[in-house]
């Protein structure tokens, strides 16, 4: 049954999701759909559309505001209706539910999938007006005890069978149909999984997909054991996962690390939620974890401790990526001594410097952040795309600049794992290296010492992408603050200074600001913001590359949001894309695909913003080997004029 196969892909990809991303949703109180007292309590996965007619609504306004001809977005539910041949007797405003009460893990190879799907364990419980008419979709033999063999739409065989609650069971294995107990009280054992807030997440969802982690979590250990010994055996872990003779880690201690993770972090998590909504305010995905009461993960979600307020002390930039982290809201420092305890016997460079750091990072109590395009971004030309300015919070800011100091001098040279370069005709071959210093008071600003950290490559021969490494960064203390910006530019550092002193910096009367109240709940743990005005210089390049002419973005669009809260044994998340964002780049697109024209008026949204200097960078040559990277040209490609 290909109509049923198709979720079955995403089974184990989306629980193994849960693993890695733990999140939240502040929602509106709602119960669970009535039709989960038609599914057994120990189901490991649900599948709840909870609403398909409003959906097909949704996606069919949603679709009709962007300009999209495709028939079958004028009413997805019909064309879905049509594919999976559930079209009479089906009632559409009920949740309809999918139903795996017990995934399979295979050892089978890639090309076997499809005979694993044959057998897949999946039952749709579809919400029926007349279970006679519904029976009139397939063209279906005799019933038996209620069984009806039936064909389906693609020629597979289905099964078919009436239950209680307004409800039919259709399914591919007959067995599975047969055996079905479907009075199982799934809903109170779901609560009890993922609590309240779980509850809410499902009530604020469009699809949502529960998971039972309690049976799952197991059998996903065991499968990501299973698929890395065999990566391992075959040489594959440096391609898959990072390591290799040639890599940063072995290709042991990645099998290491990534198994001991996943067990510290799946093995007492009760109940996982993913559910996504269709809203005016824009799509959102949210996800939620939930772990055993006492248990260690537990232990480490503490929340009521929200960062938001620590970007006010950031300059306000045309920032590409912002956001803030509440250290003690998630107990950071626990977190890394779990890592530290993993790696601390790992000779591996990398993991060498990595924990380097980890003494200053367990001091910080709260961390905010700008990344915005460097003002020469090319990308064509070698070097850090980016100019960030990062922020952090401590009982006192230069403990953390003596930590690093402490952890750089630990660190030492790093042998970089590449092959050795010859420094020259006659010369030796050079191992390539990687060094950091500690400068101290390389600059006063307005009372204030600056100290540069200064990373230096040597040996990679100057068109190695790890010339990268190489840069100065300055970094400061005040009070109990400790700023860094990823350059030498003073004028710069000077308005990170100046924003330390104030509470009016980015995220306060800007986009940020709206979009915490409209897409996260109170204070959470961590937030994260994508700014479509800091892609500007960006999508210009890709638009002159494409023969296309550059365009100036409107500076109040909406970031793309995401949040995590977290608090009793809870990761909360959700990620938004805002509805006039998604509208407004979508007509961009559609304009910039039908090209110039000159009688009929654009579309798009008001775009005469008044473009401000964004600053440039001084590059200057270095006179100490290799140890930068070329200076590259000023990008050609500057913002257009107010239309």
């Amino acid at each position: 049954m290909t109509g049923l196969r198709k979720p079955w892909r995403m089974t184990v990809g989306v629980a193994a999701v849960v693993m890695a991303l733990t999140a939240w949703s502040s929602a509106r109180g709602q119960d669970l759909p009535a039709g989960l007292a038609n599914v057994p309590a120990d189901s490991e996965v649900v599948v709840i559309i909870a609403n398909p007619q409003a959906l097909d609504k949704k996606i069919a306004d949603l679709a009709e505001k962007m300009g999209v001809s495709d028939p079958s977005m004028q009413s997805p539910l019909a064309h879905l209706k049509q594919e999976i041949g559930l079209i009479e007797g089906v009632k559409d405003d009920a949740a309809w539910l999918l139903v795996v009460q017990n995934v399979p893990m295979s050892s089978k190879p890639e090309e076997e999938i499809d005979e694993l799907e044959e057998d897949m364990p999946a039952i749709l419980l579809a919400p029926v007006t007349d279970y006679q008419a519904f029976l009139k979709n397939f063209d279906g033999g005799a019933s038996q005890d209620g069984l009806t063999e039936v064909t389906m739409p693609d020629g597979t065989t289905g099964y078919v069978r009436e239950v209680s609650g307004g409800y039919a069971l259709l399914g591919a294995s007959k067995q599975l149909v047969t055996s079905y107990e479907p009075a199982g009280g799934a809903a109170e054992a779901i609560k009890g999984r993922i609590g309240d807030s779980g509850v809410q997440a499902v009530g604020r969802s469009d699809v949502a997909v529960v998971l039972n982690m309690q049976t799952l979590g197991p059998k996903l250990e065991q499968e990501m054991k299973r698929a890395m010994e065999e990566a391992k055996e075959r040489g594959e872990v440096m391609q898959e996962y990072g390591g290799g003779p040639a890599g940063p880690i072995s290709s042991e201690k990645a099998t290491e690390i990534a198994l001991s993770l996943t067990q510290i972090w799946v093995r007492d998590l009760q109940g996982a939620v993913l559910g996504a909504d269709l809203t005016d305010q824009g799509v959102g995905l949210s996800c939620q974890g939930v772990w055993k009461p006492g248990s260690v993960i537990a232990g480490r979600f503490k929340g009521g401790l929200s960062a938001g307020s620590l970007m006010a002390r950031l300059p306000k930039t045309t920032y590409l990526f912002a956001g803030a982290l509440s250290a003690k809201a998630i107990d950071l420092p626990a977190m890394l001594n779990d890592v530290t305890e993993l790696l601390k016997d790992s000779p591996e460079p990398f993991v060498k410097m990595m924990l380097a750091s980890v003494e200053s990072q367990k001091l910080v109590e709260s961390a905010a952040f700008t990344a915005e395009l460097s003002p020469d971004f090319n990308p064509v030309m070698p070097g850090n795309p980016f100019r960030t300015t990062a922020v952090s919070q401590s009982a006192d800011g230069q403990a953390i600049i003596e930590a690093i100091k402490t952890s750089l001098a630990a660190m030492g040279k790093i042998e970089l794992p590449l092959p050795q370069a010859q420094a020259g005709p006659g010369q030796p071959t050079v191992k390539p290296t990687l060094e950091a210093e500690f400068v101290p008071n390389q600059v006063q600003i307005d009372g204030t010492q600056v100290n540069l950290i200064r990373t230096s490559v040597h040996g990679a021969g100057a068109g190695n992408a790890t010339a990268m490494m190489a840069q100065d960064a300055f970094i400061a203390a005040s009070g109990p603050y400790t700023v860094q910006i990823n350059s030498t530019d003073a004028t710069a550092m000077g308005d990170a200074l100046a924003a330390l002193k104030k509470t009016d910096g980015l995220g306060v009367g800007d986009p940020i600001a709206q979009a915490r109240v409209d897409y996260l709940p109170a204070d959470p743990a961590a937030e994260l913001y994508l700014n479509p005005k800091g892609l500007e210089t960006g999508v210009n390049i890709m638009f002159m590359m494409m023969g296309g002419q550059p365009v100036s973005l409107p500076e109040d669009l909406p970031p793309l949001t995401a949040g995590l809260n977290v608090g009793d044994g809870a990761a909360h998340g959700r990620l938004v894309l805002p509805m006039r964002t998604i509208l407004y780049v979508s007509d961009l697109v559609r304009q910039t695909q039908a090209g110039p024209q000159e009688e009929e008026p654009s579309t798009a949204p008001d775009t005469q913003e008044d473009s401000s200097d964004q600053g440039q960078m001084d590059s200057e040559p270095s006179d100490q080997g290799d140890r930068t990277s070329p200076s590259m040209p000023r990008s050609p490609f500057s913002p257009a004029a107010p239309r």
